[in-house]
């Protein structure tokens, strides 16, 4: 987690009142910022008399967290009840979310050729050909009007899987990004 050391002065509440304040060294303080994307920079103050800010980031970080699982349970449940004309359009849609977070513009239909190479090229566990294959059902179900039937939602499935098994490696700070980038 991308963190910084801090140095400044001490304002208490009762010695901010509009006028002159006068610091001198007794005021002086030093502290840590942690950097959440989104968010910015964010003083964590571990100095006695100073836990509210560790305390108030411990609990956004944990309502992010909480956010995000109520936001998985919720699509995996739509996910189960749609019809195979909707789960495939929800797999389109993650899937392509997915290559835009690895920084792949793609989109169905446009240059899948092209992409198919990047995609096998970055993520290490597809084939050439995959994802043109997956492309295929998917244009066909969204364009074609034309539901997939049990084995092909089972093809499009392994390969959304498949590609975030595969996921390349990345710094702490790439992977916070993805991770709250709807948040």
């Amino acid at each position: 987690m991308p963190a910084r050391y801090a140095e400044g002065y001490y304002l208490s509440a009762d010695a901010s009142a509009p006028g002159t304040v006068t610091l001198t060294g007794k005021d002086t303080h030093a502290w840590a910022e942690v950097y959440f994307d989104g968010v910015g920079w964010l003083p964590l103050d571990t100095t006695p008399g100073h836990y509210f800010e560790a305390v108030a980031l411990a609990l956004l970080v944990a309502a992010a967290e909480l956010w995000r699982a109520v936001r998985i349970c919720r699509v995996e449940h739509a996910y189960r009840r749609a019809d195979p004309m909707r789960r495939a359009g929800m797999i389109e849609h993650q899937l392509f979310a997915l290559l835009q977070a690895e920084e792949i513009d793609s989109t169905l239909g446009y240059e899948t050729k092209a992409v198919d190479a990047c995609v096998a090229e970055k993520f290490e566990k597809v084939k050439p050909g995959e994802f043109a294959r997956t492309c295929a059902l998917l244009e066909r179900c969204v364009y074609g009007g034309q539901a997939p039937d049990a084995r092909e939602e089972r093809a499009l499935s392994s390969f959304l899987w498949k590609l975030i098994r595969s996921w390349p490696k990345h710094t702490l700070l790439q992977n916070l990004k993805r991770r709250y980038r709807r948040i």
